[in-house]
């Protein structure tokens, strides 16, 4: 310490110095005494502890408590938050213990103050037990000093300290567990402090809140001393005021903010109380007796935020809420005239009158709709209404008009109402104004209320009826109708203007300025008003007199103003205020700066009457050079407005916003106005030119504040200008724009730089001399900032840089970024930092990732880098030539250092991770541009990047040679590709043809790649390639390759490969998007070169390259529509029909973006080549409307009129069976869309197709297996489309189909053992061929596929060949449209870049594992891993060929998965066994307690896993069956010679295999497989399981009955539901859910289902929340219904779409197996029945007046009549009609419930239901249908053939009544 003490003795000499200092020296002297006490403070905190610092806040907190010292108490809280910050950052331990000490301190205050108010002793001094000091005798020149307080005023003092040093620190001490006790801290405070403590707290209050809202807790104690607090503010004196009513108000705006869901942060019981409090304060007259104006502010501010964001009856009843207003209202009109400031009750006031215009105004419109609906449907059936809205709707759509409806404010509003009287009874006061009127206070009123009047006006009074939802739709009428509310009476304005004038003639001459303020607040507002009413004449005269006062004495002898009817009269008033302002008419030239300004400021609304204005007038014009900077500032500010002006026809307008802020105060509402042009800015523009007398205004010596307003018009001037023509005047007008850069003012410079984006959004184009404009200032600003070292300059240079980026679409772009990476390499760390944000921001503003971004521009920036570092290690290497060899040496190292620190400033700034992932993707294009250069500076940047990647200069070389060698062949002249080529073949060590060897496709593919923009370079480096193709090349002819001929066949064989890459540069991010455009380009050129006849052969990849280019925006629409014209004009013209609907299909989205270009491809192929296409054209259905598509649609309408004649339905729907098995899912989709709308409107024929025999027409037999086989497709819109199919072909009767010609189901009526076998391989080369064309649009799933087939080829040599081998024989099996596919695949060279998996690491099971969360993870993860299992040679390697695919399509994995599962089990370990068990065990239980992602992922990976182990199960047996009959064979041959070639230990293996399966077998259990079965709704497959295991296992089914027992309950509930006994179910479930709840989500769909039935909607609201989980059907369709109930659209469409989705995935797995069609007969039934739903809910969703649909569409007797007959198939077709029909009660409402429980008699009885019939009888009673009659007398009849004869009586009886009912039908 005595160290210190000497070193702080050195202060003595240097304060001495300071004392002595002038001045002048003051400053410079007074550095050494403050870096003295910094060092001395520093050295003493380094070594400060705990004791120390409790010592010092001890100390400072008793002076600080010492009322006689208060002058120090304000210094004390500076020191102590000093002392505080700096122990945070020095020592945060300490921090730490001196906050918990404080918080503490402050408990033990709050006790003391609990103490006190109860009235207990307190023993005076305390001492408290804080900050204590532990001091030892290392420490002995401190003494100790405890805290002691002698009196509640030392309290109240050192709280005051506290709480303001809390206060200030309070966002560094506040986290969520410390916020109770800080809550505490305030409220107590706040409840029990003095004034000046209140304050604090309510400060600290404050802070919290922002901080982390209101906890719960405090809540009531806050809220308590809140309201207390605001009771007692009317009895302050002004000193207490000014304690509180800056905090209160900051605490009133912090708690409750003008935001949306605030409320929601307070509970509604304290809203409540407050609004309860503000009532009682209000009435007491608050805002008279209040004497401060903040805190009448900020009563008015939280009573705005009840009005305005608290909705009605959140806090209390809506009523209650209303009386409270009411009240609170009339006490803020009674003060209006009562106050002379009154501007604070505008912002409550206001927000009043907008909600109550509101109610009025959609009061009115409800009025409106009734009305009109009345009218429209008086006198007219729904019927009739309909039919002759569709006959008249011609007639009244031409006499269509816009009606409005006044409303009068003052009969409806209660609050205006008042206002308005209140009005009236001031302006009579200021009419008959005398002395004792406060007349002040009166205009005050007055203004207050017509600025009321005016923001209502404008913002509230007009508002056109429209539609938010259906229901609104039905009720609306053709007419357009506008409600407008009257808000004031033109009479009223002319009487308060009558009295302002009487006032300005009668006042005193002292009160003169202070009235005209006022009047002139008066003419404002109504001036505002004039801009959405327009005044009468009388009303404008009078007005425009009175604002004319100023100038009219003065120039009373002008011409002009003698026309005028009000200059007499008003003559003697203008000469009595003459004094106060200068001349209007010659203001221009007034000598006051601010008339000026106020001239120029007003110039477009005195244009407003003209309305149009072709100049600026010359008088104006010249005021840009006026001497008053404030006349130029006021000039460029309206500039904007000025040329709007000038653009044509323009109107004023209002701000879409009320223009006063939140606090009330409220200017002139006319500054708000602004003009707006009456056309687009785009169509017409003003010549740059007309900007040009404004430029002076940018002069270097022109004030700051004039160009930044100048720059803030430069919106508004550029959208007005047109920079397309007058190159001189835009490069004068856009260079006088860019001086800005360099302006001397760096606010102006960064002002322009944040609204150039303005000027380069007008731009049509960055192209040509606007470029050349840019980048030359850009440059020369760059240099000027260069050559003058001004660092501030360079870095707004930046900034506008940029900006220019950000805003730029073009070659600015990369003009910029190549800018701001010059400045990131600037060895200025400010400069370096800036370009570093820049680039960033840059990058962020285009909406893409950093390394997008940089694919995007890689070339550029690789470019600059190259030369970047060339030039310095050019620069560098003449002088290391002269060095010695360590010299020499350390300068390379330094050299390549600097590269290195150059590369990874880029690498950083793109977010690349290290230097050498930056290197890996860059290399490619670094290394081209280095080896052009072959030079020694060269070589020394290769072995750079060489070395840090660990690869030598050689090898580096040789690996990127394809890039190298397609950079030179494209951008050398043939002498630099000769040194360049001599330079590489001396780097590498290689001769040329061997370095071309090295990746011969490669280079193919990268000199393809630039074909389009270097066509004969590249052909001449092809030919190079050509001449040193070896001998095993595909090609065998002439090496020579001149022609475009010989080159096409050259390239032939490496066509797909091409192509394959091709795609993937369409695909890869890291490709950027020139190089994307780049690709395409030279696809066209490729197809050119190779020639109808290669192209053709490829035609399937080709399209597939093709559609990948569709993903991409901007230039690409354009680029794709050249390709594909290019492709279809390339094709031979054989094979244009087979591919029209896939190039339409995939065009069609162009149609709307490029309709020139894409007609006229479908002009070239449906007209040009209309006979090569003719027999594909009824495959386009789909084209939509458009002009261009005009003379197309003809032709197709002129072929659809010829074959329709010769065409009936059944060619109609096998066309369409055809299309809907087309490989392209656009296709697919286009055709199962068309055959709905077909089965539609066909549907009485397609009834007759399916009654009118015992069996229905075959083609509806086809139909229905196309169909199902469709709910497998991969897409899921073309799964659900087949749903929607199937639901409206209805669920015919799966006894009269016939799938006997067309049903097998994917299975192979012979058996295939092994992949030895040829039909494997066909039936596996199909499905891959089937893929192959599947993913046209996918295609890395095209290659995969590709890749497999290439290999599985080669496996089985399948090939055409001259001896007829197995390959050959295998190759003639396929189709010749399938061989045509292979062919090319007989020559590819793909290679698999499929990763290994470590299977060790993966969870198994793998089922419902990571991998295995849907049924293609699952089954794709599941083959990958079985086939690392198996043994056999040739399987391994077939398998793992096409486990590339197995990802892709799930098809493909269930085709090999049977066949892979055989070949695991051969000879497999005990292991792999369990293993495959274990994965089959789990899918057949499928015990899986999660809740899935996706909203069909349970359900389909459920169902289709577990008929996939079905299938593969079934495929076990049948091998184990076929090898035992093989054995069987082989042991028991027909003839001896047989037998003597029998190979014993081929049966033996044959043997140990057919056991292998048959143990596995074995091993699964039969009651697993009965259960998963009947899960799977296989009740045929079930039984067979179930039964295997009673016999096989010798099981008493007894044992079995628990499992009997738990479904008992469901069996129960499920009949009484089948028999009708509604209420039953529901009682029954109610009753079990009271005792066993735990099965309400389980039981919960049968009280739903009963629910629905019954028609008892609340019942089924309440059942389905109470189990938001369940998704069975009836649960489902119990929300669809609800939705129809609530006409909830949305959620109707939505669950309807999801439900299908669930009948179709069953559906899917029914259809693996044959009998799919019975098995999901069920599904089909429900289908059928979300059909009839969609089709009865339409119209009453969209029914209008003028609605003519049907409501029925659908023949539901028919439909019901085609279903399978049976009680199970009709009941809940029928239920749901009855649910339909009460949910939409029709005139015959009654009729056709009883025809619908006729049917369910009908059927009931038919299947012996004899109760449930009698049930449905009685309530089919009310119907009094004949019918019914006779279905009662069938019923008895049916009872008794049933019960014997005991009824016959009765039945003769019901005959004879039958007989009477009939005659009085008759």
């Amino acid at each position: 310490m005595g160290e210190h003490v000497v070193e702080l003795a050195s202060m003595i000499p240097a304060l001495r110095e300071l004392g002595s200092a002038s001045p002048d020296e003051y400053n410079t002297v007074v550095q050494k005494p403050r870096q003295i006490l910094c060092q001395f403070i520093d050295r003493i905190l380094t070594d400060v502890n705990v004791e120390f610092s409790n010592w010092i806040i001890t100390r400072l907190l008793q002076i600080a408590a010492t009322p006689s010292c208060h002058v120090l108490h304000r210094k004390i809280c500076e020191v102590i938050c000093s002392l505080l910050y700096l122990f945070k950052s020095k020592s945060p331990a300490i921090f730490g213990v001196l906050t918990k000490e404080l918080l503490h301190l402050f408990e033990d205050l709050i006790c003391l103050h609990r103490r006190n108010a109860v009235g207990q002793f307190v023993e005076w001094p305390v001492i408290v037990s804080r900050f204590l000091s532990q001091l030892d005798e290392h420490v002995g020149y401190l003494q100790p000093a405890p805290l002691q307080l002698m009196n509640m005023q030392n309290v109240e003092f050192i709280e005051v300290t506290l709480l303001t040093v809390l206060t200030r620190i309070i966002a560094i001490v506040f986290f969520r567990r410390q916020e109770l006790l800080l809550w505490q801290i305030g409220c107590v405070l706040l409840e029990r402090g003095s004034p000046k403590v209140k304050s604090l707290a309510i400060s600290l209050v404050t802070e919290l809140l922002e901080l982390g809202g209101l906890p719960a807790q405090p809540a009531r104690t806050f809220f308590s001393s809140l309201l207390e607090l605001l009771k007692h503010l009317v009895e302050m004196d002004d000193d207490q005021l000014k304690l509180y009513e800056e905090p209160l108000s900051k605490l009133i705006k912090s708690l409750f903010p003008f935001e949306a869901e605030a409320y929601r942060n307070i509970e509604p019981v304290y809203l409540n109380m407050l609004l309860e409090k503000l009532c009682v304060m209000f009435e007491d007259g608050v805002l008279l007796r209040l004497k401060s104006d903040l805190l009448k502010a900020a009563l008015c501010h939280l009573l705005q935020y009840f009005l305005k964001y608290v909705p009605a009856g959140y806090e209390s009843a809506l009523q209650v809420r209303k009386i409270y207003v009411r009240n609170i209202y009339r006490a803020l009109v009674d003060v209006l005239g009562v106050q002379v400031d009154a501007e604070y009750l505008l912002g409550p006031l206001y927000s009043a009158l907008k909600m109550e215009s509101m109610e009025i105004i959609e009061e009115a419109q409800c009025q409106i709709q009734q009305e009109n609906l009345s009218s429209n449907s008086h006198g007219l059936s729904p019927k009739r209404r309909r039919l002759s809205s569709s006959l008249n709707s011609s007639k009244r759509a031409s006499k269509e008009t816009e009606e409005i409806k006044h409303v009068d404010m003052n009969r409806k509003g209660i609050l205006w109402s008042a206002l308005k009287q209140k009005a009236e009874s001031l302006q009579i006061l200021l009419e008959y104004n005398n002395q004792k009127n406060p007349v002040m206070e009166t205009l005050e009123g007055i203004i207050v209320i017509l600025q009321l009047t005016a923001l209502c006006t404008v913002h509230c009074s007009h508002r056109k009826m429209d539609c938010h939802n259906f229901k609104d739709c039905q009720q609306k009428c053709m007419r357009k109708t506008s409600v407008m509310v009257t808000w004031m009476s033109l009479d009223f304005y002319t009487k308060v203007l009558r009295s302002c004038r009487s006032l300005l003639e009668s006042v005193e001459k002292p009160d003169l300025e202070k009235v005209i303020d006022k009047v002139v607040k008066i003419y404002d507002a109504l001036i505002y008003i004039q801009v959405k009413t327009s005044f009468g004449d009388h009303i404008l005269e009078e007005l425009c007199g009175m604002l004319s006062l100023p100038w009219i004495h003065s120039h009373s002898d002008d011409d002009s103003l003698k026309l005028t009817t009000f200059a007499s009269d008003l003559l003697t008033l203008s000469q009595r205020i003459s004094d106060c302002y200068s001349v209007y008419s010659w203001a221009l030239q007034s000598s006051h700066e601010v008339i000026r300004a106020s001239c120029v400021h007003g110039f477009f609304i005195l244009l407003q009457q003209q309305n149009s204005y072709s100049r600026v007038p010359k008088l104006l014009t010249d005021k840009v050079k006026d001497d008053s900077d404030i006349v130029k500032k006021e000039y460029a500010s309206v500039l904007g407005q000025l040329v709007c002006t000038l653009h044509g026809m323009f109107y004023l307008t209002s701000s879409l916003t009320e223009p006063f802020s939140e606090h009330g105060h409220i200017d002139l509402l006319c500054k708000s106005l602004k003009v707006t042009s009456q056309h687009e800015c785009s169509s017409s523009r003003l010549k740059a030119s007309v900007c040009k007398p404004f430029l002076f205004l940018l002069k270097k010596k022109i004030s700051s504040p004039v160009k930044l307003a100048f720059i803030d018009n430069l919106y508004h001037l550029c959208k007005h200008l047109d920079f397309r023509e007058d190159e001189t005047d835009v490069k004068t007008v856009l260079g006088t724009f860019l001086n800005l850069m360099e302006d001397p003012d760096k606010d102006v410079r960064v002002a322009f730089s944040g609204n150039i984006k303005h000027i380069l959004e007008s731009l049509d184009s960055e192209d040509g001399f606007i470029k050349e404009l840019f980048v030359l200032r850009m440059k020369e600003a760059y240099t000027h900032a260069q050559i003058s070292r001004n660092n501030e300059l360079k870095d707004t240079l930046i900034l506008t840089t940029g900006d220019i980026g950000r805003a730029a679409k073009g070659d600015l772009v990369p003009f910029a970024l190549l800018h701001l990476l010059h400045c990131l390499l600037s060895k200025s760390a400010s400069v370096s930092g800036a370009a570093y944000t820049e680039i960033r921001a840059l990058v962020a503003a285009k909406s893409v990732k950093l390394q997008n971004f940089f694919s995007q521009y890689k070339k550029p920036i690789c470019q600059f880098l190259v030369e970047s570092l060339h030039s310095s290690q050019m620069t560098a290497l003449p002088s290391t030539l002269c060095q010695n060899a360590e010299t020499r040496k350390q300068d390379v190292a330094h050299q390549r250092e600097m590269a290195l620190n150059t590369l990874s400033e880029i690498a950083n700034v793109f977010d690349f991770p290290d230097l050498n992932r930056f290197l890996t993707r860059t290399l490619q294009v670094l290394l081209p541009d280095l080896a052009a250069k072959a030079s020694p500076a060269a070589s020394a940047l290769i072995r750079t990047l060489g070395k840090q990647l660990n690869v030598n200069r050689r090898e580096i070389l040789i690996n990127n040679f394809k890039y190298i060698f397609s950079h030179l062949v494209c951008s050398c002249s043939k002498d630099e590709l000769e040194r360049a080529l001599h330079y590489l073949k001396n780097e590498t060590e290689i001769e040329l043809g061997s370095l071309l060897r090295q990746d011969f496709q490669g280079l193919h593919n990268e000199l393809l790649l630039r074909i389009g923009e270097h066509y004969q370079q590249v052909f001449n480096g092809l030919s190079i390639l050509a001449s040193f193709a070896s001998s095993d090349d595909p090609y065998q002819g002439p090496r020579d390759v001149i022609s475009p001929e010989l080159m096409a066949d050259y390239l032939q064989p490496k066509l797909l490969g091409i192509l394959a890459f091709f795609n993937m540069q369409l695909l890869s991010s890291s490709v950027g998007i020139e190089d994307k455009k780049m690709a395409l380009n030279s696809l066209m050129s490729l197809m050119k070169l190779m020639g109808p006849k290669h192209v053709s052969s490829v035609r399937v990849k080709m399209m597939t390259t093709l559609r990948t280019g569709l993903r991409f925006k901007d230039d690409f629409p354009k680029l794709c529509c050249r390709a594909w014209d290019c492709f279809v004009h390339c094709l031979d013209h054989a094979y244009l029909g087979s591919l029209l609907s896939h190039v339409i299909v995939a065009l069609l989205p162009l149609i709307h973006i490029q309709p020139k270009e894409t007609a006229a491809i479908f002009h070239y192929l449906i007209i040009e080549n209309r006979d090569a296409v003719q027999d594909f054209l009824h495959e386009i259905y789909f084209l939509p409307d458009h002009p261009e598509l005009k003379k197309i649609k003809a032709v197709l309408q002129e072929y659809r009129k010829e074959t329709t004649e010769s065409t009936d339905l059944q060619t109609t729907l096998q066309l369409s069976m055809k299309a809907i098995q087309h490989e392209n899912v656009d296709v697919r989709i286009h055709a199962l869309t068309s055959l709905k709308e077909t089965l539609y409107k066909n549907q009485e024929k397609l009834i007759k197709y399916a009654t009118d025999s015992e069996t229905v027409e075959p083609v509806i037999s086809q139909l229905v297996t196309v169909l199902l086989k469709g709910c497998q497709d991969a897409n899921s819109q073309a799964r659900l489309l087949c749903g929607e199919c199937l639901g409206e072909l209805g669920a015919i009767d799966p006894g009269r189909l016939d799938f006997s010609t067309t049903e097998t189901q994917g299975k192979d009526f012979t058996f295939v053992t092994g992949v030895e076998d040829s039909s494997f391989a066909y039936g596996l080369l199909m499905e891959l061929t089937r893929a192959y064309l599947a993913y046209a649009d996918n295609s890395r799933a095209q290659d995969s596929a590709a890749y497999a087939i290439q290999e599985l080829l080669s496996i089985y040599d399948c090939r055409e060949m001259q001896t007829d081998g197995p390959g050959h024989q295998l190759w003639r099996r396929f189709p010749e449209h399938v061989r045509e596919i292979l062919e090319p695949h007989l020559n590819t060279r793909y290679k698999s870049s499929q990763k290994s998996t470590d299977w060790s690491g993966v969870k198994k099971p793998i089922y419902l594992s990571k991998l295995g969360n849907n049924f293609a993870e699952w089954s794709a993860s599941w083959a990958g891993y079985l086939i690392t299992k198996v043994r056999h040679g040739l399987a391994s390697k077939i398998f793992t060929c096409c486990s590339i695919m197995m990802k892709h399509d799930f098809k493909v994995t269930i085709y090999l998965l049977p066949h892979i599962l055989v070949y695991v089990l051969l000879g497999c370990n005990q292991e792999d066994q369990q293993e495959v068990y274990a994965e089959i065990m789990a899918v057949l239980k499928h015990d899986d307690q999660r809740t899935l992602s996706t909203q069909d992922s349970a359900s389909d990976l459920c169902q289709l896993s577990t008929q996939t182990v079905f299938s593969m199960l079934d495929h076990l047996t049948q091998w184990a069956r076929h090898k035992f009959q093989a054995l069987n064979a082989e042991k028991f041959p027909k003839s001896k010679s047989n037998r003597d070639k029998v190979d014993s230990k081929v049966s033996a293996v044959d043997y140990e295999d057919h056991q292998s399966v048959t143990r596995f077998l074995d091993l699964i259990p039969q009651d697993t497989l009965a259960v998963a079965s009947f899960r799977s709704k296989a009740y045929t497959r079930a039984v067979m399981h179930f039964e295997s295991f009673i016999t096989e296992k010798k099981q008493n089914i007894e044992e079995h009955l628990g499992f009997l027992q738990i479904i008992h309950y469901h069996g129960v509930v499920k009949s009484m539901l089948g028999l009708g006994q509604l209420s039953t179910v529901i009682t029954q479930v109610n009753g079990v859910h009271a005792n066993r709840s735990e099965w309400t989500d389980e039981l919960n769909t049968y009280r739903v289902e009963a629910a629905w039935k019954l028609s008892q909607w609340d019942l089924v609201e309440n059942y389905l929340a109470a189990d938001g989980k369940s998704t069975t059907w009836s649960v489902r369709l119990g929300q669809l219904l609800l939705s129809v109930k609530k006409r909830d659209v949305t959620a109707f469409y939505d669950t309807l779409k999801l439900v299908r989705a669930e009948q179709i995935v069953p559906l899917s797995a029914a259809s693996f197996e044959r009998g799919s069609y019975q098995r999901g007969y069920e599904y089909i039934v429900r289908l059928h029945m979300l059909c009839e739903l969609e089709h009865s809910i339409r119209p009453l969703f969209h029914q209008s007046p003028g609605d003519s649909s049907q409501e029925d569409s659908l023949n539901w007797g028919a439909r019901l009549e085609m279903t399978q007959n049976s009680y199970r198939a009709k009941e809940p077709i029928l239920a749901l009609r009855r649910a339909l029909l009460s949910l939409n009660k029709r005139p015959d409402y009654n009729e056709m419930v009883g025809e619908c429980w006729l049917q369910s008699a009908r059927v009931a009885r038919k299947a012996g239901h004899h109760q449930t019939a009698y049930n449905a009888l009685l309530n089919a009673g009310e119907s009094r249908l004949a019918e019914l009659y006779v279905e009662r007398a069938k019923w008895l009849w049916s009872k008794v053939k049933a019960k014997g004869t005991v009824i016959i009586n009765i039945c003769i009886f019901s005959y004879d009544c039958l007989s009477q009912r009939i005659q009085q039908f008759n």
